[in-house]
């Protein structure tokens, strides 16, 4: 992760438990059927995805999801609204950090979603 990224990161994040890593599972790109595109099966996947991760995410031991998503901007704004983050501000820096030369725009950018923004109930917790 760039230097200027991971600071933004591990800005609340105590020093004493700052890590020279964050651990991440890439998940594959996400496609609908166009019959179920108005459905929300994208987003329900979504929420369910992010559900398993959590309650496995100790066990497993990882904090982010990362997504190799598709450049346009449908597929962009989708995982948006599900949370995700580009990793890199912009094409050219995203270009840079890959060492990738082209002009033409990236097919993929990288894009984030922090666990730690999930909030799941525990078994213990009980409704009154």
């Amino acid at each position: 992760m760039p230097e200027g990224i991971k600071d933004e990161f591990v800005a609340e994040i105590p020093d004493e438990k700052r890590r020279s890593f964050y651990p991440a599972t890439l998940i594959g790109q996400l496609v609908v059927f166009d019959d179920f595109r108005s459905e929300h099966v994208g987003d329900e996947f979504m929420d369910l995805l992010k559900v398993w991760v959590v309650t496995k995410a100790s066990q497993i031991g990882f904090r982010y999801l990362v997504v190799d998503a598709v450049n346009k901007p449908k597929v962009i704004q989708y995982y948006r609204n599900n949370g995700f983050e580009m990793l890199f501000e912009d094409e050219k820096t995203e270009k840079g950090y890959r060492n990738i030369q082209s002009r033409n725009s990236l097919k993929t950018r990288f894009m984030t979603y922090d666990l730690t923004l999930m909030s799941i109930p525990t078994q213990n917790s009980t409704a009154s």
